[in-house]
């Protein structure tokens, strides 16, 4: 579907500026030399740039044959050793080369982030963007406040999560097309993108699970509709709904993908069965965790204003004759 010129002219702005706030954002990660002189001593830089240096083309079948090129590390993520050798053929022992590189790709992740929230408003698509490069606090690795975005950038060894999450992306794109019907053959060249972004790095294997939440918001609860044959009739395969047809299959694909994992390199790291407990306990770290890392940088200063701001909002709310918006927003 084509959209008007209008509103293609306002994706493009915006496909813009979340590059430039992808950039912007983490670019003090890339030209500090201060913490370009931290990781280009941390032992997964020069670890990963030894065996680098050590490959040579022989070297590409065994990484698809057996554990990638930090051998150190068991691993099977050949596509991340091909990446780390050819920038190493092309930078060196040079970190900053490496790191620009990853700053590249986070800019290419804002890009495709802004296109996935695209189909609801090129605002909110925006925000979505801004809200993935926030930086509170304190500047460089190690802080808390730093968020994940901004110390993987600085961190080049952590390319093998940009490539996996830039095909993740786009496979979830594809797949997306394809439930609007805007793609006939997505689905197929989702999966493919899906095995590229599981050869870089084996975290996309929860990629099933997000496609079935997506396929709820565009097909809506008919998706997760199960058959219910009466007695004596055959199960209707056809009314099995369509989150199942997919998030089933790619489940029994990772299950797949994970033994044969297993036994291509012995011992590999990777996902563990956890206790719900355990989910808990990390979902609710990860939500006190930006409050947390705001009172650390800013003080409890922040708690009063909060509170402050949240009684202002109350009255506001409250008021039988509201003022003015206006003075709220410039009360905030």
């Amino acid at each position: 579907m084509k959209r008007p010129s209008s509103e293609l002219r306002w994706a493009v702005a915006g496909a813009i500026l979340s590059v430039l706030i992808g950039l912007g954002a983490t670019g003090h990660a890339v030209f500090s030399p201060q913490i370009l002189a931290h990781y280009a001593d941390s032992p997964d830089s020069v670890d990963i740039t030894r065996w680098a240096e050590k490959a040579t083309i022989a070297s590409i079948p065994g990484w698809w044959t057996g554990s990638w090129i930090q051998e150190s590390s068991p691993y099977y993520r050949p596509l991340s050793s091909l990446a780390f050798w050819l920038e190493y053929l092309a930078f060196g022992w040079d970190f900053q080369g490496h790191v620009i590189i990853s700053w590249l790709l986070h800019a290419a992740i804002c890009a495709l982030v802004f296109v996935l929230g695209l189909r609801e408003r090129v605002a909110f698509s925006v925000v979505a963007v801004a809200l993935f490069n926030v930086r509170l606090g304190p500047q460089g690795p190690g802080w808390l406040p730093a968020p994940i975005a901004y110390g993987v950038v600085a961190w080049w060894p952590g390319q093998t999560d940009q490539f996996s999450l830039l095909f993740a992306l786009l496979a979830t794109i594809s797949l997306d097309r394809w439930l609007l019907g805007e793609r006939p053959k997505g689905l197929a060249v989702a999966i493919t993108l899906w095995i590229v972004s599981l050869l870089f790095k084996e975290m996309s294997v929860s990629l099933p699970l997000v496609a079935g939440c997506l396929i709820l918001l565009r097909k809506g609860w008919p998706s997760l509709r199960m058959p219910r044959p009466r007695r004596g009739e055959d199960v209707d395969a056809a009314s099995v709904g369509l989150a199942w047809k997919v998030v089933v299959p790619g489940l029994l694909f990772v299950a797949a993908y994970l033994a044969l994992r297993s036994r291509i390199v012995i011992g590999a790291w990777g996902p563990e069965a956890r206790s719900l407990d355990y989910f808990l306990q990390k979902a609710l770290w990860y939500a006190a965790e930006r409050p947390r890392a705001i009172i650390i940088a800013n003080g409890l200063w922040v708690v009063v204003v909060g509170l402050f701001l949240s009684a202002c909002v109350y009255v506001y709310v409250r008021l039988p004759r509201r003022p003015s918006a206006v003075w709220l927003a410039l009360t905030m």
